[in-house]
Formats: structure tokens, C-alpha cells, sequence
């Protein structure tokens, strides 16, 4: 189980031992990941032009997602509120966070937790705070193929999936 205080510690220790852009790089992709329930290898192809700030959206495309289908999820205001300060502050390249630039700042910090652990984070965080299952599963990008209500009854589009998640997500803070 990986609890807030998990991810909050990861944070702490990440303004603790590393500066300038590769602190908010890190931290804006630990936000990113855990507010947005994206995979590891997602968030390691994410391009500038598949986020939308403003709106705090991410626009997940089909090359870089595990079952090859576009999806979209979003992230939290804490998230928003970072990722900006990174962008403003550094104007970073594409992919935003590559997998060897990510990894090897984890390298630099006494943690056990990695990238994957966020998106474990955002699903068990998103059942602490009551949002549907069913919700959960289409922004994490699960497969819907043997979910014959999910597959077949329930869809949400963009505008509704937005609504549901910031009832749930956008106040939510982890370093309070």
C-alpha cells in the first residue's frame, strides 16, 4: 500500500537532495503521475503538446499507450500548480521526462519508490476517496474488453470524466 505520507516523503526528499531543474522536473512528474494514475512508460514518451495545462488535462496518445487506444486523464491542481513553475522556469525539451533523466535523479534520493509506484498511488488513493471504479479504470487506461458494463453501458466523455475526477481530485493535496 502506498499511503500519502509515502508520496509526501518522496516530495520532501526531493526539495531536500536535488536543485534547480532536476528538483522540479522530478517533482513535477511524481504530481503528474500520482494525480493522473499514468504509466511509468506513459509519462516517460509524454510530449508538451499532449498536455493542457490550462485545463489540466493529458491527452494520452495511442503510441505511447499500452493498448494502442487514445485516452485522456487529468491531474490535480498541486500538480498544475508545479508543472508550471518547471515549464516557466526551464523550458524543457521533448519527452518532458525521460526515463534515463527520471531515473537516474531517483538514483540520488534513499527511496524505494519509483515512477510505477504513482500510478499504484492514484488508484488506491482514488478508493480512499470514493471515486468510482468504473471511472478509475478508463482514465488509468484498463482494459475494458472483459467488463461487459464498462465495454458496453457505461461511457463518459471528456466533459463528464473531468467533472467526476475533480470531484474527486482537484482540491486533493499531498503536501498540504
Amino acid at each position: 500500500m502506498i499511503k500519502v505520507e509515502h508520496v509526501r516523503d518522496l516530495l520532501r526528499e526531493i526539495d531536500e537532495k536535488l536543485s534547480g531543474p532536476y528538483r522540479l522536473k522530478l517533482k513535477s512528474a511524481v504530481l503528474l503521475s500520482a494525480t493522473s494514475g499514468l504509466r511509468a512508460e506513459e509519462l516517460y514518451k509524454l510530449r508538451l503538446e499532449d498536455i493542457d495545462l490550462e485545463n489540466r488535462t493529458i491527452f494520452v496518445r495511442a503510441e505511447i499507450a499500452k493498448d494502442y487506444e487514445d485516452r485522456v486523464t487529468f491531474f490535480s491542481k498541486e500538480a498544475q500548480d508545479v508543472l508550471e513553475e518547471y515549464l516557466n522556469t526551464f523550458k524543457p525539451s521533448n519527452p518532458l521526462f525521460s526515463k534515463k533523466s527520471l531515473l537516474h535523479q531517483f538514483s540520488k534520493l534513499d527511496t524505494r519508490l519509483r515512477m510505477k509506484h504513482m500510478r499504484k498511488f492514484f488508484s488506491q488513493q482514488s478508493d480512499r476517496l470514493g471515486m468510482p471504479t468504473a471511472v478509475k479504470k478508463i482514465l488509468m487506461g484498463h482494459s475494458t474488453a472483459g467488463d461487459v458494463d464498462l465495454s458496453h453501458y457505461d461511457f463518459q466523455d471528456e466533459e463528464e470524466l473531468k467533472k467526476i475526477y475533480d470531484e474527486y481530485w482537484k482540491n486533493f493535496r499531498i503536501l498540504g
